[in-house]
């Protein structure tokens, strides 16, 4: 019997092989990141380059969220007043990518320095980590979200970003979860349901506030407490990802990380 982490270094290898040759493909991507292209794409070689080929042009074709970016800058800071993030890896090899607004307000909240930090997060993360989660799950909580977010969402870029998870990033997101979803979840919903593929759509759950729903998914061992669990609160979980941020942040100010070369 083939030796399986003898075939996927032989596939990372092909892989490495194949981004060589092809110049509109980014060749500052790591074996790690290769490694975890083709593990997302649950190691279909022709699905990883094409995933690869998509994660590096949106990048390049994108420059408000992927762009003109100071991780140590004032604009993240900013960000990281009313954002909270948390990665999260929990039971059955998941991992859970928490969201939250904490904005009650809404005065803070700006769409693209939202949608930049997140992103920004999300690569630092990349840089960093090796292990390879079986199942992703996302969960935004909507807690402060109110009318006004109709007139702060930039639809052009939200549409990107979606493309952008269901097409180009290396994780195998299964379920998504909006806790504390307001009453006028259907109207937001309906707005961005065109963008969403049918398997995106389908995998989307939400939770009415004071509601117990979310445990029918998730038990309290893998929740933080600000969502009624027994991990960390989202605040230590932040705080980890701002330093993970500060760790990386000559890597991440780089410019064109990972984006298809100009011409």
């Amino acid at each position: 019997m083939e030796d399986p982490q003898k075939r996927l270094e032989e596939q990372v290898m092909e892989l490495k092989e194949w981004v060589a040759k092809h110049p509109h493909v980014a060749k500052d991507m790591d074996d790690k990141l290769l490694r975890r292209f083709l593990h997302s794409c649950y190691y279909d070689m022709q699905k990883t380059q094409k995933t690869v080929e998509e994660f590096c042009n949106l990048r390049a074709d994108t420059p408000e969220i992927f762009g003109d970016r100071d991780p140590l800058g004032k604009r993240v800071k900013q960000a990281f007043q009313y954002v909270n993030l948390a990665f999260v890896p929990i039971s059955g090899n998941r991992r859970l990518w928490i969201f939250q607004i904490n904005d009650p307000g809404f005065q803070k909240f700006e769409h693209v320095e939202f949608l930049r930090t997140v992103i920004l997060a999300f690569d630092a993360w990349l840089l960093e980590e090796s292990c390879l989660q079986e199942v992703d799950l996302t969960l935004f909580d909507a807690k402060d979200i109110s009318l006004k977010i109709f007139w702060k969402i930039h639809l052009s870029l939200q549409k990107k970003l979606i493309k952008y998870q269901e097409e180009a990033m290396p994780i195998r997101i299964k379920q998504m979860h909006m806790v504390n979803a307001p009453s006028f979840m259907d109207k937001l919903y309906a707005i961005l349901k065109p963008f969403m593929s049918k398997e995106m759509s389908e995998v989307l759950h939400f939770h009415t506030p004071n509601s117990d729903t979310l445990f029918e998914y998730f038990s309290k061992d893998d929740l933080p407490k600000d969502l009624g669990g027994n991990l960390d609160s989202l605040e230590v979980y932040n705080k980890r990802i701002i330093d993970l941020i500060h760790k990386h942040s000559d890597a991440l100010k780089n410019d064109g990380l990972w984006k298809t070369p100009k011409k």
